[in-house]
């Protein structure tokens, strides 16, 4: 793995790979989707979204999944015409 790191102001290549977190171990953890993905019924998903808002963002990529990681398009519509 090669990663860039910062020496004297200068970038230079280094071969050593990064340390990786647990939480982003292939699979992941509970932890990590749960901070990440908004999941649940639309009133959840609803209540993420407007929290990222709140917290300050301008912009919130929404990617709705539905099972085997086809496109919920009726989640994408109804979170759309929500109040």
């Amino acid at each position: 793995m090669v990663h860039q790191a910062e020496t004297s102001g200068t970038h230079r290549i280094d071969d050593e790979p990064l340390p990786v977190p647990a939480n982003v171990e292939p699979g992941g953890s509970d932890a990590l989707i749960d901070a990440t993905v908004a999941h649940g019924d639309l009133s959840t998903i609803r209540q993420r979204v407007t929290a990222q808002f709140s917290a300050g963002a301008t912009r919130v990529v929404v990617i709705p999944l539905a099972s085997q990681g086809r496109p919920d398009l009726d989640l994408l519509t109804a979170l759309a015409n929500a109040p």
